[in-house]
């Protein structure tokens, strides 16, 4: 799984990040492999973690949850999930994405 790739996206969208914004970018990494299992973005990033507490992949145990908040419009945040979903599911990873991400609220 090329990790590096979804690290350097990962880093990207933590270079947007601005104090006092709630909505952004978030993922659950598995601990054991390092694969993102689940990645989405919210325009609340607390409201979001706890809708996903009863998620598999929300298991702190086996999951880490990484989050960056980020300024601008959410087509920002769209265009950024999609591409890391893209390259996630590439490599084998976000099995738990049904969608490939960025079409915005549903």
């Amino acid at each position: 799984m090329k990790t590096a790739l979804l690290i350097a996206l990962f880093l990207v969208i933590l270079a947007c990040v601005r104090a006092g914004r709630k909505g952004g970018i978030y993922q659950y990494v598995n601990k054991a492999t390092g694969v993102p299992a689940y990645i989405g973005t919210t325009n609340d990033l607390n409201r979001r973690y706890n809708e996903h507490a009863q998620r598999p992949f929300a298991n702190s145990n086996t999951h880490q949850y990484l989050a960056a908040e980020m300024n601008g419009a959410a087509q920002q945040r769209y265009r950024a999930e999609a591409a890391m979903i893209q390259s996630c599911k590439a490599n084998g990873g976000c099995a738990y994405n049904k969608n490939n991400g960025g079409g915005g609220p549903r």
